[in-house]
């Protein structure tokens, strides 16, 4: 699996955001969720406020050359529990999928964010479903609980701070669903983190958590 970094997307990169953004809506449009409007364009609610709003960010997923392998957005808006975080847009772009690389973004952010946390699989996708209940399994040890078609689980993962750099500990290789995957639907005693491999949180020029 290739080395990754992940970058806070900040104010002069919301144009990038948004249209990694545009892919992936395009492709869970499938399960009918989004309608294209009449510029050729999706809209996304919640967009602007991943810059306004303490209680989301999003990130760009880069390879070692800081080429684009995709972007993930969290927020802190939970349906089954009070507080934690939760999975709000997820994507691999397709060269890069089916290397481990999904695996090891999702638990990634899971490392970085301990405490509650909520993933909804894409409703009506059953790669989807498979996809995050095979990572949320191994990351937890089986200790989750699905609501609704809605994972929770808590991460007890704790992040190091390095150089300038959240380092840990990750993991296995990537499975026959892997990065296939992907996209959560939500509008909107510490455990050690898997082991095998290094890799790396790259801080943006703004404050990373």
């Amino acid at each position: 699996m290739m080395d990754f970094t992940l970058q806070k997307v900040t104010q002069s990169e919301r144009q990038i955001l948004w249209n990694l953004l545009q892919f992936m809506v395009f492709e869970t449009s499938v399960y009918g969720e989004n309608d294209i409007q009449d510029d050729g364009t999706f809209s996304y609610k919640y967009f602007d406020k991943y810059f306004t709003d303490e209680g989301r960010t999003a990130f760009l997923i880069r390879d070692k050359d800081n080429h684009l392998l995709g972007f993930v957005m969290i927020n802190q808006y939970l349906q089954k529990v009070k507080n934690g975080h939760a999975i709000a847009e997820f994507m691999i772009l397709p060269r890069s999928r089916r290397q481990g690389i999904g695996r090891a973004v999702a638990k990634r952010c899971f490392a970085l964010f301990p405490g509650n946390w909520e993933v909804q699989p894409a409703r009506g996708s059953e790669s989807a479903y498979k996809f995050w209940k095979s990572i949320i399994d191994e990351f937890t040890g089986d200790d989750n609980q699905a609501k609704d078609g809605i994972f929770v689980f808590r991460s007890n993962c704790a992040p190091t701070l390095t150089h300038g750099y959240c380092a840990f500990q990750e993991s296995p290789e990537a499975t026959a669903e892997d990065e296939d995957a992907r996209h959560p639907r939500r509008r909107d005693g510490a455990t050690p983190c898997p082991e095998k491999g290094n890799i790396h949180v790259k801080k943006s020029r703004e404050k990373l958590l």
